[in-house]
């Protein structure tokens, strides 16, 4: 019992953990990222992880709005 108690605790705190947001751009496109986007103040780029992991960059001049789904 004390198992499967633990296997859902860790199965909820991992679904916690996502914060799949879009991302607007100013020529209507949008990009779902499948977590969090992050400012990066040296670069001046919004970075996120795509599904398969790798990180990719977006300018901040390029984007209209960035909202949780």
């Amino acid at each position: 019992m004390k198992q499967l108690f633990l296997v859902f605790s860790v199965a909820a705190l991992l679904a916690g953990c996502s914060s799949p947001q879009v991302i607007k751009m100013k020529d209507g496109s949008t990009i779902n990222t499948p977590d969090e986007v992050y400012f990066n103040e040296d670069t001046g780029f919004y970075e996120y992880e795509d599904t398969t992991g790798r990180l990719r960059t977006v300018n901040k001049d390029e984007i209209v709005t960035i909202d949780d789904m």
